[in-house]
């Protein structure tokens, strides 16, 4: 977790099992998208920083394998409470240099590339590709994926 991005949380209360309850120090208008990115999360009682290692969650997929810089592999939860993910296995390739990125999507050996993690002139090229697609709403980050 980021302690600069949560700098304005006096403290939290979890009154029951279902609820989270935190308090802030003054108004921080950047606090909802901050614990709905991903950084933010609840980990059992008593956790290390060891936990990371092995992360549990409830979501459509459940974590099996990270080596770092390298790839992290997500397998089905096929016990997820929502609708049932439609792939069965899911491997997010950890590409460091942004150029290298874009030419894995051009020539089709990657399939998706998060937001923000390419220059605006790689994506004006990418979007001229007819085998690729780029995503974009309002806010600062884009995404592309294979069609």
């Amino acid at each position: 977790m980021k302690t600069t991005t949560y700098k304005l949380v006096a403290h939290i209360d979890a009154p029951d099992d279902s609820t989270l309850i935190i308090h802030l120090s003054e108004p921080d208008g950047t606090l909802l998208y901050n614990v709905s990115d991903g950084a933010f999360g609840i980990v059992p009682y008593g956790s290390d920083k060891q936990f990371s290692r092995n992360p549990i969650g409830s979501g459509p997929f459940r974590f099996v394998l990270q080596d770092p810089d390298s790839q992290v592999i997500l397998q089905r939860n096929d016990g997820y409470w929502g609708q049932r993910a439609q792939v069965e296995r899911v491997r997010l390739t950890i590409v460091p240099d942004a150029t290298t990125r874009a030419l894995e999507l051009r020539k089709g050996s990657a399939d998706i590339s998060p937001s923000g993690s390419l220059s605006a002139d790689m994506v004006s090229t990418l979007r001229r590709n007819p085998n690729l697609e780029v995503e974009q709403q309002p806010g600062y980050r884009a995404g592309l994926s294979r069609l």
